[in-house]
């Protein structure tokens, strides 16, 4: 009795005018045929042996092998609804496969770190087109570039070869600590340094979550670091009563320095100042500025009368005319050597003050811990004993809450003569008399 043969799972096929057998392997749940494969043989039992071996090792597909299962399975996939696609994309991130590659999520195919530059490329992303449409100067250069730098350094390496639909919780969970490994000058990074680099990722997973790239945010809830905030390094009144007897080499250094100190402004808006923003006696701070933007706005977005000494005025107007580009009304007070549409550095300030610091015996220790930023903790520190936050924050720019976002000119003429007894009365022991009257 002969042995009956298997039914076999295939047909081969000779097309008209070809040289090889061809091959069309049988869906075995639907009965269908698939697509035609060619054996690479020209004799019919050579090419039924090749047909059975890819049966039973797996039919050569680009990129491997598939068994006959799956390959019924790719076919079926072409049929799959719009919300049964998507359920079968998080099943396979949820085993960090290409979810990507699947039909309906060809957004989601790009490269990871091709989608974290250009999310903070400022020319041509369009996060950044959506931040300045909706506010403009919300979002600056240099923020942006500082970003991008963050994403180089640290994210680059860790999710290289990854596409943004495969980025899972787990991976972000896994990246998060390892930056408990890395150092910066001798010290591990501190949380601050931390979240500061989780959240130049993160940030762009929630807006691609929040524009519908990605079916969820892998990067939930894991931005946070506990950490307590750093007291400011500040110098002393009995320090800042000597820092400017001693010799600076660099006039724009002595007088920035003393100009954060008396007023609180920050260091940007100090290189922004320019002619134009110089009133009799008070300081219209209009702008500020850094190496990215050049001139932008405040860093809260909103102009402010600034009160000074007495004598600070006449001598911001003598710098000025120290100009070696001219005097104009947009010249800059603090101008730069070389270029007259810029500025002097903010390095230069900071230099002037660590060098008047070392002449008065202060160890380099020391010295590594005050920056120009501590002139406005200085301010802040000592004047909030003699003025109220709200009169306060109109002087340093602090406008944070609904009470003072409409601080006006007129209120602040109420509280001139509040502002000036207390500057007086904070600097008298600190500067000289022709800058107090």
């Amino acid at each position: 009795m002969p042995i009956p043969r298997p039914r076999r799972p295939f047909s081969l096929i000779q097309r008209s005018g070809r040289k090889y057998i061809y091959v069309r392997f049988k869906d075995p749940k639907t009965g269908e045929y698939g697509e035609i494969k060619s054996t690479k043989k020209t004799v019919w039992h050579e090419a039924e042996a090749v047909a059975w071996e890819w049966v039973t090792k797996g039919i050569p597909q680009k990129g491997g092998t598939v068994s006959l299962e799956f390959q019924s399975f790719l076919a079926y996939i072409h049929k799959l609804t719009g919300d049964e696609k998507k359920i079968l994309a998080e099943k396979l991130r949820e085993t960090n496969t290409y979810a990507a590659v699947i039909e309906h999520e060809k957004k989601q195919a790009v490269n990871f770190n091709e989608f974290l530059y250009n999310f903070w490329d400022y020319d041509n992303s369009p996060y950044v087109r959506q931040k300045i449409g909706e506010t403009p100067d919300s979002i600056h250069r240099r923020h942006a570039a500082d970003q991008k730098a963050i994403i180089e350094q640290h994210w680059k390496s860790f999710f290289t070869g990854k596409l943004l639909g495969e980025i899972t919780r787990d991976m972000i969970k896994m990246f998060r600590l390892s930056l408990n490994d890395v150092w910066s000058k001798g010290k591990p990074l501190g949380p601050g340094r931390k979240q500061n680099i989780m959240q130049a990722g993160c940030y762009p997973l929630k807006w691609a979550y929040t524009e519908g790239l990605i079916n969820n945010n892998p990067a939930a809830g894991l931005v946070a670091f506990n950490k307590s905030p750093r007291k400011p390094q500040i110098l002393t009144p009995e320090m800042a009563r000597v820092l400017f007897t001693v010799h600076w080499n660099d006039e724009r250094a002595k007088i920035a320095n003393m100009l954060a100190m008396t007023t609180g402004m920050r260091a940007g808006e100090i290189q922004g100042l320019r002619v134009q923003d110089v009133g009799d006696d008070r300081l219209y701070v209009r702008h500020s500025w850094n190496f990215k933007d050049g001139l932008k706005t405040t860093k809260t977005n909103r102009d402010r009368l600034v009160l000074t000494l007495p004598g600070i005025v006449p001598m911001l107007l003598n710098l000025a005319q120290k100009n070696p580009h001219g005097v104009s009304p947009e010249s800059f007070v603090f101008w730069a050597d070389l270029l007259p549409n810029k500025p002097v550095e903010g390095e230069v300030f900071l230099r002037g003050l660590r060098a008047a610091l070392r002449l008065l015996g202060k160890s380099a220790d020391e010295i590594s811990k005050i920056n120009f930023h501590a002139w406005r903790h200085f301010f802040t520190t000592y004047m909030l004993k003699r003025l109220s936050s709200r009169v306060l924050k109109s002087q340093t720019g602090h406008a944070t809450d609904a009470m003072i976002s409409h601080y006006s000119d007129h209120d602040l003429a109420e509280d001139e003569l509040e502002i000036r007894t207390a500057q007086k009365e904070l600097f008298k022991d600190m500067l000289p008399v022709k800058l107090l009257s």
